[in-house]
């Protein structure tokens, strides 16, 4: 190595050295989804969103709900499937949002009980325990969820159901099945403290204590059979 090379060497390592030191001390080596993850939550908080939330959000405050929609409500799992299609009632809104967890949805909760719906499905909780979000912490929301409804849209019929399982082998570790099982144990005290029907449909999806890989690719959400179920549990709810 010539001496020129060396010296341009010493000095890139130099400089990549201090960056590095930089970038460390003003956090910004830290993902930005997980500074997200960890932010305080509560009623008063600022919640940063991305690109995808604020999307979604925009579009649901410019778009109307009436008295006649059956709206359904949640994260992902809502967002995925084609509603409007598998339900000969009309209109069928899908106010899914990616990510979404019981603090969002409690943020725009305003944008569907200002239309008063006639119905809403809702599914949500996932992501709540993906985030670390304690499971007392959740139930709250979600029993403020439920209250805001009742008090804001009290002729809005509202049907939850159960959060589903993972599989670990496909998604990895952020979710654990027990973490479900008692999520869901506190949200059917939920609906019966409230008096609205939950759909429990969690143990269809069971494999080994798994959620059977033959209604997922990755682990988490639904392939089209996967959703034929869900379909089929919810059926008898969205004729009446």
């Amino acid at each position: 190595m010539t001496k020129r090379l060396k010296v341009s060497f010493i000095v890139n390592i130099v400089l990549l050295t201090a960056l590095i030191t930089v970038l460390v001390q003003t956090n910004s080596f830290a993902d930005v989804e997980t500074k997200m993850d960890h932010k305080v939550m509560d009623s008063q908080s600022v919640v940063l969103r991305p690109a995808h939330y604020e999307q979604r959000q925009t579009l649901f405050e410019r778009l109307a709900i009436t008295k006649e929609s059956t709206v359904m409500l949640g994260d992902s799992m809502i967002l995925y499937n084609e509603w409007a299609e598998e339900f000969p009632i009309k209109p069928i809104l899908n106010r899914g949002i990616g990510g979404d967890t019981t603090f969002g949805l409690l943020k725009r909760l305003d944008t569907i009980t200002d239309g008063q719906p006639k119905r809403i499905v809702l599914m949500i909780g996932i992501n709540d325990i993906a985030k670390g979000f304690r499971r007392e912490q959740t139930l709250n929301n979600y029993d403020k969820v439920l209250s805001d409804i009742e008090e804001k849209s009290p002729n809005t019929k509202i049907i939850m159901t159960s959060v589903l399982p993972v599989n670990n082998k496909l998604y990895g570790h952020r979710v654990h099945n027990s973490q479900v099982v008692l999520l869901n144990d506190g949200l059917q005290k939920l609906a019966s403290k409230h008096k609205i029907p939950m759909v429990n449909i969690h143990d269809q999806f069971l494999k080994d204590g798994q959620l059977d890989s033959q209604y997922t690719s990755d682990g988490l959400h639904l392939n089209g059979k996967g959703y034929a179920i869900w379909v089929n549990a919810l059926r008898p709810y969205m004729d009446q």
